[in-house]
């Protein structure tokens, strides 16, 4: 028995619409996940000695109260918090999950100093999302401290 024209088309035009739903979907999900990467060396500072990669992040405005900046989670609990860009931006280090407290960072006593942390003009679980990187390297509580990080779509 033969199938009626109309019930082909009908398939036909639902495989279409369920293949560019799926098309979509995995370009929305690859779009929309958090982006952080990047390593923070701390060495002989006032907390001791450590590195950790960076693999999370959360936008400040997601915190109470709330700032513009990021706090970057690392491996073994190490973060990092930045609060605003550029020359006027502020950092502290924190060692395993402030156990240990923490140091702040200036531009003052750095050799190298380029802070950015921007909207990315989303908002994600009703929190503004932010971008940025942090690229650093700094004098710092009897040490030093190098981190080269960046990240994205940051809200929480």
């Amino acid at each position: 028995m033969a199938k009626k024209p109309s019930t082909t088309a009908f398939a036909i035009l639902l495989i279409a619409i369920a293949s560019i739903g799926a098309v979509v979907g995995v370009l929305m999900g690859r779009h929309g996940r958090v982006k952080a990467s990047g390593t923070v060396v701390a060495d002989r500072t006032a907390i001791g000695s450590f590195s950790f990669g960076v693999n999370d992040c959360e936008a400040g405005t997601a915190m109470v109260p709330s700032f513009m900046g990021a706090a970057l989670h690392g491996e073994g609990d190490y973060s990092m918090r930045v609060v605003d860009t550029g020359d006027k931006a502020r950092i502290w280090l924190y060692s395993q999950g402030g156990r240990q407290g923490s140091v702040a960072i200036t531009k003052t006593r750095c050799v190298q100093w380029d802070v950015v942390v921007a909207s990315a003009h989303t908002t994600i679980n009703r929190v503004e999302a932010v971008n940025g990187h942090i690229r650093i390297a700094c004098a710092v509580g009897g040490g030093s401290v190098k981190a080269d990080v960046n990240f994205e779509r940051c809200a929480r």
